[in-house]
Order: structure tokens, then C-alpha cells, then sequence
């Protein structure tokens, strides 16, 4: 098998990213597709409780995979100028996606809160505040940001 900047696994498919290409496996690592659709995507994340997985790539953009059609569902332009760095999570129930994001060429960041049914954005915070944020957690008891 090929290396990976991030391996994801969800028990049906197995998902690797080396930065220009998003690498989708079955459990018995037989390669199902290979997609090229942006550039320096080093991370991503499942969906829980779908085979929808969503690519994070470093220049701004977001890619929204259902893999059980093997098909790039959604392209999420988030900035064409400068590096997102920034964590991401799903919330434990995936009905939302929270992504770190850098909209202007600043060190200010913004958390923007994706819909999961369409992925449609549903609310930004922090957006007018001079933070830096890194990282996005859930708690396991409250299941709370």
C-alpha cells in the first residue's frame, strides 16, 4: 500500500490522502478509485454513521465524497487565498461539520458550521474577532463544541 499523509477507516472503507490524490480502499485493501479533484489534501473525515467522507485540502478547499457511488458530491470553495491549517470535526450525530477556516489573508479564522444534508453553510462564529483558532473537539459525555 501506498503512503499517507491521513488514513481514515470506518469499518467499510478505508480512505488514504497523500496530497494530490484521495485514495479509496475496501477492507481488503483492493483500491476502488483514485481522485484528483484538488491539491494538497493531506486530511479528511468520515461522516458517522454514512460512507460519505470529506477531504480537507491546505489550499481552500473542502471535497464531499459519497463512496458508495464513488462520486465527488460536493466541491466547497472556502478561500483562494492562503493556507487552511485549521481543525475540522463532524458532530458525534453527523448532522454538522465544523471546519476551522482562514477566509482572508490574515491570521484571523472563523469556525463556519456545515449542514450535512446539503452541506450548505448554517452559521459562522467568531468571524469579526481577532482569533486563532487550531482545534475543534466534542465532548464525549455532552457531546458539546
Amino acid at each position: 500500500m501506498r503512503q499517507f499523509w491521513g488514513f481514515y477507516d470506518n469499518g467499510t472503507y478505508r480512505v488514504g490522502c497523500n496530497g494530490r490524490t484521495v485514495y479509496v480502499y475496501d477492507q481488503h485493501d483492493r483500491e476502488l478509485a483514485q481522485f484528483r479533484d484538488f491539491p494538497y489534501v493531506y486530511a479528511g473525515a468520515f461522516q458517522p454513521h454514512t460512507n460519505r467522507f470529506v477531504a480537507k485540502s491546505k489550499a481552500g478547499l473542502l471535497g464531499v465524497y459519497d463512496l458508495d457511488r464513488l462520486t465527488l458530491i460536493k466541491k466547497i470553495v472556502i478561500t483562494h487565498i492562503g493556507t487552511q491549517d485549521g481543525g475540522f470535526a463532524f458532530t458525534p450525530d453527523g448532522a454538522y461539520f465544523y471546519n476551522i477556516e482562514m477566509p482572508k489573508d490574515t491570521w484571523e479564522t472563523q469556525l463556519t458550521i456545515y449542514r450535512t444534508s446539503d452541506f450548505e453553510i448554517e452559521k459562522i462564529l467568531f468571524q469579526d474577532d481577532t482569533l486563532a483558532l487550531n482545534t475543534i473537539e466534542f465532548g464525549e459525555q455532552t457531546k458539546a463544541c
